[in-house]
């Protein structure tokens, strides 16, 4: 450091990266009770931060059931939100998975995830939900 130049404070380097993440949008998955093995219902809620938004905001969000021990996608849907924020719920069946066994009752492990490409996101922890679906037997 030359004579004379101020020393930096320290942490003030990651105020930008903070102030980033407040502004930047946010979309969050909520997977909605019951879960069935075959049929989920969920809720995508989108945040646009405190950056100026046009237009339809537009999201993926898949479907996925494990069957066998292999993760399938077994449907993706289109969303499109207002720029202002707002929130949606959409319920998708789908076949039952090949692995269903009925005696006793049956589970099976269902997620629910939006498609990372689709927007700028600030917190991509709240993008993806597990629930367990059940059959009875």
């Amino acid at each position: 450091m030359p004579p004379g130049a101020r020393k930096p404070i320290a942490g003030l380097s990651t105020i930008p990266t903070l102030v980033e993440q407040l502004v930047q949008p946010d979309a969050s998955i909520e997977i909605i009770e019951p879960v069935w093995c075959n049929q989920v219902t969920f809720r995508l809620t989108f945040d646009p931060g405190t950056t100026p938004l046009t237009g339809l905001q537009l999201f993926a969000v898949s479907v996925i059931d494990n069957v066998s021990g292999v993760d399938q996608v077994v449907g993706t849907l289109p969303f499109g939100l207002p720029p202002t924020g707002g929130a949606a719920t959409a319920t998708l069946g789908f076949p039952m998975p090949s692995d269903a066994t009925f005696h006793p009752d049956w589970t099976n492990e269902i997620r629910v995830r939006i498609d990372p490409r689709s927007q700028p996101d600030r917190d991509p922890t709240n993008d993806e939900a597990v629930a367990t679906g059940y059959c009875v037997g």
